[in-house]
């Protein structure tokens, strides 16, 4: 026993000399470097580390039945190099909301902060597409087929709790009413439009890209 208590000693001092404790505090192991990339991360931006996070555990996995929502209608998470994200004030009231992406431009998520705390505010849907202007206004895309095409035309509320349909256009076809094409606005109001006027709205939307509207790519990994 007398030869146990010393070698015990050293043990210990030497763990403390390799990891840095100090004798009069407790000793704590240095946090293992993650690999994700939150260079970006001050200020309130900084409230956004457990969604990065998500994130990153979704960019590590490998099967589609272990990946979190919103972006489990992926069959497989892509390569963590196609990993993105950015920050940008959508509706301009000095707080940034989080815009995941992969494939570069491809939007996947957006996050805003409501009381402090991280709030999902658009997910992307199959079918389905995104772009935000420059202005931080949001046009959504969905095709349910070759018989129905939208678009809808969104502004981020000022609490940042959540985007505000303010207009949006639409093509439907059927065999028994052919096609027919109208838009509304954010009072529900429909009114019915040429199928010509819609087809130039839907070519000016799909010409948009993320990648024209300011938007900083950040790498998620390191």
């Amino acid at each position: 026993m007398k030869k146990v208590v010393p070698l015990l000693l050293a043990i210990a001092l030497l763990a403390a000399l390799f990891t840095g404790c100090n004798w009069l505090s407790v000793c704590t192991l240095p946090d293992r470097d993650s690999g994700i990339n939150l260079s970006a991360l001050s200020g309130d931006a900084a409230s956004y580390k457990s969604v990065l996070e998500a994130y990153a555990s979704w960019g590590m996995s490998e099967a589609s039945d272990q990946l979190p929502e919103p972006w489990g209608y992926l069959y497989a998470a892509p390569a963590q190099e196609n990993c993105y994200y950015a920050l940008k004030d959508l509706n301009g009231n000095g707080s940034p909301e989080l815009i995941l992406l992969i494939n570069d431009y491809e939007l996947l998520a957006i996050y805003s902060l409501v009381n402090g705390q991280p709030v999902e505010v658009y997910a992307h849907i199959m079918k389905g597409t995104a772009v935000i202007d420059a202005s931080g206004t949001l046009y959504g895309y969905y095709s349910g087929g070759a018989d129905i095409r939208s678009w809808s035309i969104r502004e981020l509320a000022p609490d940042d709790s959540r985007f505000i349909h303010k207009e949006g256009i639409y093509r439907e076809e059927s065999s028994e009413t052919g096609v027919y094409c109208y838009r509304d606005t954010d009072t529900g109001e429909k009114t019915g439009m040429s199928e010509p006027d819609y087809e130039r709205l839907a070519e000016q939307y799909s010409g948009m890209s993320n990648q024209s509207s300011g938007l900083t790519l950040i790498p998620l990994f390191k």
